[in-house]
C-alpha cells in the first residue's frame, strides 16, 4: 500500500466516519439516515479518487468532491430538521 493509500485511510478512520455514520443511522429519522449513509458513500467515492492519485482540479476528483459536498449539505438540513435550530 503507497502513503498515499495509507494517508487517505487513516483519514477516514481517524475521524470516525463510519462510527458517526452509525449513531446517525440509529438516533435519527430514516430519512436522515439514509443521508448519513449516502455522504459516508460519497466521501469514499472522494478518498478513492485521491487515492487513485486524482489531484483537486482533476475533473474525476472535482466531480466527486461535488457530489460528497452535495450529499453533506442534504445531510445537514436533514439532521436540522430532525433537531431542530441550534441552541444559542
Amino acid at each position: 500500500m503507497d502513503e498515499r493509500t495509507e494517508l487517505a485511510r487513516a483519514g477516514i478512520l481517524s475521524h470516525g466516519v463510519h462510527s458517526k455514520q452509525y449513531q446517525l443511522e440509529l438516533l435519527t429519522s430514516p430519512e436522515v439516515a439514509q443521508c448519513a449513509r449516502d455522504a459516508a458513500y460519497q466521501l469514499i467515492l472522494y478518498r478513492d479518487a485521491v487515492v487513485a492519485g486524482h489531484l483537486r482540479d482533476d475533473p474525476e476528483c472535482t466531480q466527486v468532491r461535488r457530489a460528497f459536498r452535495e450529499a453533506r449539505q442534504k445531510l445537514m438540513a436533514g439532521h436540522a430538521v430532525f433537531t431542530g435550530p441550534p441552541l444559542t
